[in-house]
């Protein structure tokens, strides 16, 4: 995922074949990418959880290159769903609303 600096949304959403448990680990440790996180500065934070489509989701937070990322993700059918925003800070909360938490309600 490349950052432009124009361009500062970018998301993303996937099925993985692991569990929320490993994806969740494989995003915190998994992903280093020297010297940090695969363009996250730090390791995520559970921020809390999301009820939605008879899913619970585990919210996360980081920041990539000092900007607010998001992470959600859900256990699904023994695989995980997971969706991902990287925003700019000034349009951060907006785009939480109106982009990542819609699609976080809207993925199965």
């Amino acid at each position: 995922m490349a950052f432009s600096s124009v361009e500062v949304l970018h998301w993303t959403s996937l099925r993985s074949a692991f569990s929320v448990r490993d994806s969740a680990q494989r995003v915190k440790v998994g992903f280093r990418w020297e010297p940090g996180y695969r363009g996250l500065n730090s390791a995520p934070l559970d921020v809390g959880k999301h009820e939605a489509n008879g899913l619970i989701w585990t919210l996360y937070t980081a920041t990539s290159n000092g900007r607010p990322v998001d992470i959600a993700m859900a256990d699904f059918r023994g695989n995980s769903l997971v969706v991902m925003l990287f925003s700019h800070i000034d349009e951060h909360e907006a785009l939480y609303r109106t982009v990542f938490l819609p699609m976080v309600d809207s993925a199965r």
